[in-house]
């Protein structure tokens, strides 16, 4: 038995399973990074907040930053995702034979967007292949696929628009999306995310959304967001990808697929599931997902904790060397922690 586990008879050990679930298949350095969560949490229960530290010699800080948001009352352990997993049918047939995620760009995206291009493991890989190889390595195995674009008009589509009164550029209503991204779900799609240049709007009260998401229709939609840069009424010209654009079309891609997977907004840790209600929030967010909500995914997924992390570390270096952005070198640096703790705990000095 792993020493940090407690007795399976004891509440402590009832109380982690209901946070992160029964660990008795894991390896020592998973059962490990799980305990982390459980221990920290916890922590705040006596009142003692902390962040879940690195156990080995020399660490100095945690891998995990208790969250400290508006909405910490709403929480999602594990045993009550798993609980909605099972009653929801689609949702099962997620973790069979759906093994596909599907990315499809909606209406015209700039020619200078669509032909920006990063070297990846030696392949020019333009800006939506990009998008393709990040969430095949953070759903991994899970496969992704990029769609034909599909124009709003020319599909017949109806789509509630407004002028906003923020910028004044045109929006579109996300909700309105769904029925159509469902009925272009292929047989194997666990879910397609829509691909918008222009902004979004989730309802008439709210100015904007980034991205949106219906575990009913196995469909999401994620938007450029509010760029500077961008001319949606001219797009053929003058606008550029940066770091931080490509920083928020990961985040939001992830966060909503995460959704798909019945994931919850994450109250417990700094994660990519935490809520967010202003760009700022949403950037400053990580790109990973705490020990709670990884299980959730892995549960489904099926991975490596350890080489899950390698590639995305290799994929996240590429980018940083061409499209530098302290977000993605912070996100290096933190994988570097985490991948350093795995592989110490499962080879102790």
């Amino acid at each position: 038995m792993c020493p940090c586990v407690m007795p399976n008879k004891s509440a402590e050990s009832r109380c982690m399973v209901f946070y992160i679930g029964k660990l008795q298949k894991k390896s020592s350095e998973e059962k490990l990074f799980y305990q982390l969560a459980y221990k920290s949490l916890h922590k705040v229960r006596l009142g003692r907040k902390t962040s879940a530290g690195i156990p080995h010699e020399g660490a100095e800080e945690g891998l995990f930053k208790q969250y400290e948001g508006d909405d910490t009352d709403k929480q999602q352990t594990y045993i009550q995702w798993r609980a909605a997993m099972e009653m929801d049918i689609l949702a099962r047939l997620t973790a069979g034979h759906r093994t596909t995620i599907y990315i499809q760009p909606i209406g015209t995206i700039p020619a200078s967007v669509l032909n920006f291009s990063l070297e990846i493991n030696n392949e020019c890989m333009p800006l939506l292949d990009i998008l393709r190889c990040f969430t095949e390595i953070f759903f991994t195995p899970k496969q992704a696929t990029v769609l034909p674009a599909v124009h709003i008009s020319e599909a017949g589509w109806v789509i509630g628009e407004r002028t906003s009164k923020l910028t004044g550029e045109p929006q579109l209503l996300v909700r309105d999306f769904y029925p159509y991204l469902f009925k272009r779900v292929p047989r194997d799609g666990v879910c397609i995310m829509g691909l918008s240049w222009l902004d979004l709007y989730p309802c008439d009260k709210l100015n904007f959304v980034l991205g949106e998401s219906s575990c009913a229709h196995k469909a999401g939609v994620f938007s450029f967001g509010r760029f500077d840069s961008r001319v949606p009424q001219q797009p053929s010209e003058g606008v550029a990808v940066d770091g931080p654009m490509l920083w928020q079309l990961l985040k939001t891609l992830t966060h909503e697929v995460c959704h798909l997977l019945r994931l919850e907004h994450c109250p417990f840790f700094w994660c990519t599931m935490n809520a967010s209600h202003t760009v700022r929030e949403a950037m400053e967010q990580p790109l990973f997902l705490c020990p709670v909500c990884m299980r959730k995914v892995q549960k489904v997924c099926r991975f490596s904790l350890l080489e899950r992390y390698t590639n995305m570390s290799t994929f996240l270096k590429q980018v940083n060397q061409q499209c530098q952005f302290v977000k993605f070198m912070e996100s290096i640096e933190w994988l570097e922690k985490v991948m350093n703790f795995l592989m110490q705990t499962n080879n102790p000095r």
